[in-house]
């Protein structure tokens, strides 16, 4: 997300209340995706690679993001991914109607790491599709039914400049610095507010949106050390070592400064930055249009089209 009234760029993290600061921003923040949403066609690691762009292009804007405890962030994503698989499942014949056990899912998400932790951008997106029909975990579940997985089952580390100062989301970087803040999802509301203060924001607080309801599966000792290996670099991160445990990056504890202030472009940056603009432009109006189900149905074979050709 990209809020050009409030100079500041949000880096969302799967399964990390991206969708509630995201529809926040959207609502009164003046804020733009970022890149382009999931009604797209393309995956989000050949999506994501956007927001590499943007931080590059607006050194100067305030850039945060929030992050996990990587024990409940698996779960979340065990228990969305079982429920999209079943919502699918009813609708496509032949789909799985879900992904095993928590264990089996933990052994499903390491394969599909090992193939595919590497890869960004086209790269992504031509193996997602070339090995439509390669199977992970126990149930030997094809590929092009984990869409969602593929999506989302990456370590927060992955998405942190932080810990990425050459390369993000496979893009060399030219402005190499850190995030300027980091709040923990287990103190969102704490750590937004200093968001707020910082950047001047309107005092309102964030909705709940795609909240993981229900009690959530127990980890037996195997699943815990698989998620632990599979996610070493968060927890370290992050600092966790329990499942109670709050995520404890280094910027969560402090108050996130003063924005910093913008720079003057150079004249190499803006046309991207105005095909930036354009972009988001185009994604708002559509963002729109997709929110209201009667125009969606309408138009939907209009924006296939257009996605098409964009």
């Amino acid at each position: 997300m990209i809020s050009h009234r409030y100079r500041c760029i949000y880096v969302k993290q799967p399964k990390c209340a991206g969708t509630s600061v995201l529809h926040w921003f959207i609502a009164h923040g003046g804020g733009r995706h970022s890149f382009r949403p999931y009604w797209y066609r393309g995956t989000l690691p050949e999506r994501i690679p956007r927001v590499a762009r943007l931080i590059d292009l607006y050194p100067g804007y305030f850039t945060f993001t929030f992050l996990r405890n990587p024990y409940r962030r698996f779960l979340s994503l065990y228990r969305h991914a079982s429920r999209h698989a079943a919502i699918r499942a009813a609708r496509i014949p032949g789909h799985p109607a879900g992904n095993g056990t928590l264990r089996e899912f933990a052994e499903l998400c390491a394969e599909l790491l090992a193939d595919t932790g590497d890869l960004w951008g086209a790269h992504a997106g031509a193996f997602f599709r070339d090995q439509a029909e390669r199977r992970y975990g126990p149930l030997g579940i094809r590929l092009r039914h984990l869409e969602f997985v593929f999506n989302h089952v990456r370590p927060q580390t992955h998405f942190l400049p932080d810990c990425n100062p050459e390369r993000l989301f496979g893009l060399k970087r030219r402005s190499p610095g850190p995030l300027h803040f980091i709040g923990a999802v287990e103190t969102i509301d704490t750590d937004f507010r200093r968001i707020q203060e910082a950047l001047g924001l309107p005092r309102l607080p964030l909705p709940r949106q795609n909240a993981s309801g229900g009690t959530p599966p127990g980890y037996d000792d195997a699943t815990r050390r698989l998620v632990e290996e599979l996610y070493a670099a968060d927890f370290a991160f992050t600092g966790c070592g329990s499942m109670d445990a709050p995520a404890a990056p280094p910027c969560a504890g402090g108050a996130p400064g003063q924005p910093v202030s913008p720079e003057r472009p150079g004249a190499a940056a803006l046309l991207p930055r105005a095909a930036c603009t354009l972009a988001s432009l185009e994604i708002a109006l559509e963002h729109r249009l997709f929110c209201n189900p009667r125009l969606r149905r309408r138009l939907a074979p209009l924006a296939r089209w257009w996605r098409g050709l964009a």
